[in-house]
């Protein structure tokens, strides 16, 4: 009986080494598919959204950033401004403010 033991040890490791990387494994697995699950909703880039944590949502105040809001049919993506139509902008106020600190020093 004494002798099975230094074999028994062993086998015994490895199997809960064994347990335990298979469950940390599927650990991952699941929380990578609900955290893919969770970036298909749509809330925060829908012009109804309202950024108030009091009422998310204009149209479902109730399904708002929640898996029912994957789906739904009311979403409008928002009008974001476009960075390469703001430059123009940018570029004529440093060349205004060029110019002034240019008069001013000269």
């Amino acid at each position: 009986m004494l002798g099975l033991i230094p074999l028994f040890c062993p086998i015994a490791i490895w199997i809960t080494l064994l347990f335990f990387f298979t469950a940390l494994f599927l650990a991952v697995a699941q929380g990578r598919r609900q955290l893919q699950k969770l970036h298909r909703i749509p809330c925060s880039r829908c012009v109804f959204c309202t950024g108030d944590y009091r009422l998310k949502c204009a149209v479902h105040p109730m399904r708002a950033f929640s898996e029912e809001a994957i789906d739904c049919r009311d979403f409008e993506p928002e009008i974001q401004e476009n960075r390469v139509n703001s430059l123009p902008l940018l570029t004529v106020t440093f060349h205004w403010l060029w110019s002034v600190s240019k008069q001013s020093s000269g």
